[in-house]
């Protein structure tokens, strides 16, 4: 090994100089980047801020999309989503949602946080880098603790749980974000979008629909598109009426 580290060491000395500034501007344009994926929000709140015990999850995987997303939600179900664009070379606003969760999210979310010890202690976790796995942080904060444990993939069971929560929700927001966009760019692009939204909904995928009927009733009640794409749209919002 130390062989081979002179050898690269020896290579490297003999590199153009234009070429090594090259590659430490592309090293510290990669760290910025990945700093500031990082650093989404693991401090978001929700529209109540701190005066409530909160848990809060954020996801980082580049090839993801949204590469980078973040869910806060607090003991009275106050919540907030964020998430970023969907390329690090896009210069968009992050968009960003606050609503009120449905009681059996808010249930489930803080009775598994109670089963966690509020992240007191050790978990069976394994790193990851956002190049290749998601990698998560997962936060719960009141008067009496402060805690976050980060990992990519957990075989804690409640870990896991919580960590799927999470995850449909950021799809239910996601499809209701394409929709709103293809709603106004792209109307051709409507109805695939609204079956793929719909089977997820059929297949218990997604989480917090009551969250963006909005958007699926502006596309039901919008008598200049076809009849088989507000028959998507009113299946969902059917769906959301179930529940």
């Amino acid at each position: 090994m130390k062989h081979n580290v002179e050898d690269a060491s020896r290579k490297n000395s003999q590199m153009p100089r234009s070429t090594s500034v090259r590659i430490a501007l592309l090293t510290a344009a990669s760290f910025v980047c990945s700093a500031s994926l990082f650093a989404q929000n693991p401090q978001l709140q929700t529209k109540n801020g701190r005066r409530f015990p909160t848990v809060i999850f954020n996801s980082v995987f580049w090839n993801a999309n949204p590469p980078s997303y973040s869910v806060a939600l607090d003991s009275t179900g106050a919540a907030t989503y964020q998430s970023t664009p969907d390329s690090a070379e896009r210069t968009g606003v992050p968009y960003i949602i606050e609503f009120q969760s449905s009681d059996a999210t808010r249930r489930v979310t803080f009775n598994i946080m109670r089963q966690l010890n509020f992240l007191n202690g050790d978990f069976p976790s394994s790193p990851g880098s956002p190049e290749k796995t998601p990698v998560r942080t997962l936060a719960y904060h009141d008067i009496t603790f402060d805690n976050q444990i980060a990992y990519s993939e957990s075989t804690d069971s409640n870990i896991q749980e919580l960590t799927s929560v999470f995850e449909e929700i950021s799809a239910t927001f996601e499809f209701a974000h394409r929709l709103a966009y293809l709603h106004q760019h792209d109307r051709n692009g409507l109805e695939p979008e609204l079956v793929r939204m719909q089977t997820s909904a059929e297949h218990h995928l997604l989480r917090e629909l009551q969250a963006v009927t909005p958007a699926l009733r502006s596309i039901a009640s919008d008598a200049s598109l076809s009849e088989s794409v507000r028959k998507h749209a009113e299946a969902i919002l059917a769906l959301v009426r179930k529940t």
